[in-house]
């Protein structure tokens, strides 16, 4: 069963073939950055900020995942 963001990949073109592995990682940094502390999170923002922001639009596919829009994040 495909997952809501994966279902947005394909609809937004990405083959179904590279979808799942890539709604795969993207699941994987969206865990990884809801398990982090507020210094980790700085060190995100300060670094790689694009990776909030990408696990952010999983975050919207569903109702029960974190949105990161606390201002942490920002």
């Amino acid at each position: 069963m495909r997952s809501p963001f994966e279902n947005k990949l394909i609809d937004q073109g990405f083959a179904d073939t590279r979808a799942p592995k890539l709604a795969e990682a993207v699941d994987r940094l969206h865990s990884a950055i809801s398990y982090m502390d507020s210094f980790n999170i700085s060190l995100l923002k300060k670094h790689y900020p694009e990776a909030i922001t990408l696990a952010r639009k999983l975050g919207y596919c569903d109702s029960v995942s974190n949105k990161f829009e606390d201002d942490i994040y920002y």
